[in-house]
């Protein structure tokens, strides 16, 4: 066997259709009734309801849904088939587990010529004697009675209907031979070969366009055609090219596959987020309202049909299909579904309709997010200067954590000679809302400086930092944030920094060094790298005469989290 190709097979079981021999045995496994009463469901023809959808070059496709009862039974046959079949090393991505749009895409990135076709009238070009052919085959190999009923059940006037939820495994099925001669020719000529659905798409590394094998694409009529070895492998498989969607794309252009860009990494073009956005912004300036009757409007034209989607249906649809293709982490998804969601509050909206945000932290607006100001404020009947206030810095850790620093919920006052440990309720933790929030004290080191908070709120919708997987080294990038000098309506302070001493050790405990003076406020703040990890917690800042820029690594703090030892418990000052 050639190596590198692609093969094609079924997993056969010693399973259950080698026990369906009969047309009742059939009928009782798809439906749990006798075949008689299967057939008044299929016979003459299964009901669909029928409607157009207009594309978006001017087309019209028909969807055909099939009703309740009839999409039940072809549930269960697609369960059948599904339990029989199984595709190995395919390069089809179209309706196959673990595979889209975005996984077809990738194929291709990085190539230097991108040729794409499209195969007319897909799912009508596979008729009724088709669909009974695989059936009758290996590894199937079903009665002809059976074949033809269960061809029956998977189509509609005698073709396979676009809608019946058999129809994508049954078009895999079918284009199996097609995908393994597609696949053996891209190899012959050094080619990537995908397909998803009626979508194919050949990529190429070669230099120059005059080096495209023409046997795949003919340059001969301007500006590409499909080469000769190419059409007869289509061809022979009955089937046909779209001559309007030939297109060939090179690196100088915006190369696309299933309408995503693949010059870099798969994207969504340009278009379609500034669709996002003006939805968004019908939403917030002029209510749900007018813009579920401009969306209306438009349905009425693209649409034949009564039934309008919500908006907020609609809208939550593009931006999941945002986050498929550009990821939950991405900085340009998070910012439009951080506004739909608050919208959806807005508006008393079903909170199941918010849409999913990466709580780790992959970008500055998540960063500003998962920190927090801390003010603690109390008033104690011994001390003349009371009330004893302080104020600092906090940030979500590892989840379920709040750190911050130990001295700034315990502050040492001289006139008493000791330390004075804030009553929980006078510990005020304010988001980036400046919504007030409730912690209890979890556990604690006076020696790290280092206090862990535990949440009176729902941590879960904020973003969180993680410790870093490697220590930084002299001259890294770090960045800190925090509220130096913290007021109501004042900014969180966001500093670029490097790191000047690596790890070393101060009464026993683990540090490093940053170059930017931590402030007073910044104390308890986070200290990150690039990939937004925490390095540390700002602790201390150096003075003109004395003193470092002082960072407690993430181990300290892990240490004082996971160690029962430093487990806080209120004592009773005798306010």
């Amino acid at each position: 066997m050639e190596k590198g190709i692609y093969i094609f097979s079924m997993a056969i079981h010693k399973n259950i259709f080698s026990k369906i021999s009969t047309l009742d045995e059939l009928a009782y496994k798809l439906a749990g009734i006798p075949y008689n009463l299967l057939a008044k469901l299929i016979y003459p023809t299964p009901r669909y309801k029928c409607f157009d959808l207009i594309k978006k070059s001017g087309g019209v496709r028909t969807i055909n849904a099939p009703r309740r009862k009839i999409k039940k039974i072809q549930r269960e046959t697609l369960e059948l088939i599904k339990e029989y079949y199984q595709s190995v090393k395919s390069p089809v991505h179209s309706f196959v587990k673990d595979k889209s749009i975005v996984t077809n895409a990738q194929q291709h990135i990085g190539k230097s010529f991108i040729f794409n076709i499209d195969l007319e009238n897909f799912f009508t070009s596979i008729h009724f004697g088709r669909i009974r052919g695989i059936f009758l085959k290996k590894p199937f190999e079903f009665s002809y009675d059976i074949s033809t009923v269960l061809a029956h059940i998977c189509s509609k006037d005698g073709i396979l209907p676009q809608g019946a939820p058999t129809s994508p495994i049954i078009s895999n099925l079918i284009c199996r031979s097609l995908d393994s001669d597609l696949q053996k020719l891209a190899r012959k000529y050094r080619a990537t070969y995908t397909r998803y659905c009626d979508d194919i798409t050949f990529s190429f590394t070669v230099r120059r366009i005059s080096d495209l094998p023409k046997q795949i694409v003919d340059l001969s009529v301007a500006p590409a055609n499909i080469g000769t070895e190419l059409l007869a492998i289509i061809d022979k498989h009955e089937l046909k090219v779209n001559s309007r969607k030939v297109r060939l794309e090179g690196r100088s252009n915006r190369m696309q596959v299933t309408g995503l860009t693949v010059n870099e990494q798969p994207n969504v073009p340009r278009t379609f987020v500034h669709e996002i956005r003006g939805m968004l912004h019908a939403w917030e300036r002029y209510g749900l309202k007018k813009a579920q009757d401009q969306l209306k409007t438009k349905y009425s034209r693209q649409l034949r049909t009564t039934e309008i989607p919500p908006f907020y249906n609609v809208l939550r649809g593009k931006l999941l299909f945002l986050k498929m293709v550009i990821g939950e982490t991405s900085l340009v998804y998070a910012r439009l579904a951080m506004r739909y969601n608050k919208l959806i509050d807005r508006d008393n909206l079903k909170q199941n309709s918010k849409l999913p945000l990466s709580r780790e932290i992959a970008n500055d607006i998540d960063a500003k997010r998962a920190v927090l100001a801390i003010e603690c404020c109390e008033d104690i009947p011994r001390l003349k200067e009371s009330p004893l206030v302080s104020m600092g810095t906090a940030f979500i850790y590892r989840k379920k954590y709040i750190i911050t620093c130990w001295h700034v919920i315990s502050q040492k006052v001289e006139s008493l000679g000791e330390d004075i440990t804030f009553h929980e309720t006078s510990i005020e933790l304010y988001d980036y809302k400046k919504k007030k929030l409730e912690v209890t004290i979890l556990a604690g080191c006076p020696r790290r400086d280092v206090a862990i908070l535990a949440p009176k709120f729902d941590i879960t919708v904020y973003p969180y930092f993680s410790p870093a997987t490697t220590p930084p080294l002299s001259g890294d990038s770090l960045q800190m944030l925090g509220f130096p000098n913290y007021q109501v309506n004042k900014k969180i302070s966001y500093t670029k920094t490097k790191l000047l001493t690596e790890e070393y050790t101060k009464s026993c405990v683990q540090y490093i060094e940053i170059r930017d003076t931590i402030r007073k406020g910044n104390s308890g703040g986070p200290v990150f790298n690039s990939n937004w990890e925490i390095v540390g917690i700002a602790v201390e800042g150096a003075t003109q005469a004395d003193g470092d820029n002082g960072v407690v690594v993430t181990s300290e703090i892990d240490r004082v989290i996971d160690s029962s030892e430093f487990k806080y418990q209120q004592k009773d000052k005798n306010h």
